[in-house]
């Protein structure tokens, strides 16, 4: 059998090496020229050693890995304008699994500033003795998506020692979704402090385009100023029908299905009833308690959605710790970047 690394070696004719050296500048030269006469593929911003991206709304942007790394919670950063009520940045898979979910998220931030004191960050590792050891998700050389997600302006960051250089963008790709306050209802009508609910359906994820949708609620007390803690009794939880978290939970996205926002009361009369298993449930959330006072958040998402997808909340208030306030969250979100002006390249990547 011929020696591979002495192939290259026999002696070819003029006319050969010719034709071999148009082969190979034919090939570069249709590597470099995307279909499409005269046009140019984007050049995305680098993910670099600080990457800064600034955005509001519903954004995109897709940046340009050049060597391989693992993303701790530790690295990334999420900073909020006043007024701002939620924050969610998804950095998305290189290499999804179609078994597990359609819109893979690989590390991801959420933040809601009137509840949380600091970001929450998500963490890839591995559970030894008991114990959760984060070892950072790992990213590929190659193009990472990023989606960034809010009601008001935010600014995310991404440190990492081992890239080098320093990126800061705006975040303008255009992207499917939308973020939406779920309307509150009350039962009886005139007693939210007794208890509150909601739930609404939008489209998503439709011609098998990969969705995502996520729902939270949540619920701050502050203490009547006499600085003592009283128990609480609060609860909270949140749904997604269908739920590919929940399997066994409700596949009808109907809103009038769901008659106290999450299925599980069986009637509000319940909501006063020790004996209840409702309130000893695993679904709820509970609180905390301080003498400045509590709150609770509780969350659900589907990673599968194809169709309509409702999101839904239910939040038992508690009367000892006053005034209380409640809020609640729905994102139904489709994969996919777009720029209108067709200038893909400066939309995923103008600099500030």
């Amino acid at each position: 059998m011929m020696d591979r690394r002495q192939e290259w070696q026999l002696p070819v004719s003029n006319e050969m090496a010719m034709r071999r050296l148009c082969l190979v500048l034919f090939s570069v030269v249709s590597l470099l020229q995307p279909a499409g006469a005269g046009a140019v593929s984007p050049e995305y911003p680098r993910l670099a050693g600080r990457t800064v991206i600034h955005s509001e709304g519903i954004a995109g942007v897709t940046m340009d890995l050049r060597s391989p790394t693992r993303v701790f919670g530790r690295d990334m950063n999420v900073t909020a304008a006043p007024g701002t009520h939620v924050v969610e940045v998804v950095l998305m898979d290189q290499t999804p699994n179609p078994e597990l979910c359609d819109f893979c998220l690989h590390q991801w931030v959420t933040y809601y500033p009137e509840f949380d004191q600091l970001p929450h960050t998500g963490a890839c590792g591995d559970f030894q003795n008991g114990e959760f050891i984060e070892n950072g998700c790992s990213f590929d050389p190659g193009l990472v998506e990023i989606y960034l997600v809010s009601d008001g302006p935010i600014t995310f960051t991404l440190e990492r020692s081992d890239l080098a250089g320093e990126t800061e963008i705006q975040a303008t790709a255009d992207v499917e979704g939308s973020l939406e306050r779920i309307p509150v209802q009350c039962e009886p009508s005139n007693q939210c402090d007794v208890f509150a609910y909601g739930g609404i359906a939008r489209e998503v994820g439709a011609d098998a385009q990969p969705g995502y949708a996520s729902v939270v609620a949540y619920e701050i007390r502050t203490s009547s100023g006499n600085g003592t803690a009283a128990p609480s009794e609060g609860r909270a939880v949140a749904c997604a029908y269908p739920s590919d978290v929940d399997p066994g939970a409700s596949t009808d996205p109907d809103p009038a299905a769901h008659q106290y926002g999450c299925d599980v009361f069986p009637s509000a009369s319940d909501l006063d009833s020790p004996e209840s298993a409702l309130f000893r449930t695993a679904e709820f959330a509970a609180p905390f308690v301080s003498p400045n006072g509590g709150a609770l958040r509780a969350s659900d998402a589907s990673f599968n959605t194809h169709g309509l997808q409702y999101l839904g909340f239910a939040v038992r208030q508690v009367k000892t710790i006053t005034p209380a306030h409640y809020d609640a969250w729905g994102l139904w979100l489709n994969q996919g970047m777009s720029c209108p002006s067709g200038d893909f390249a400066n939309c995923q990547s103008s600099s500030v």
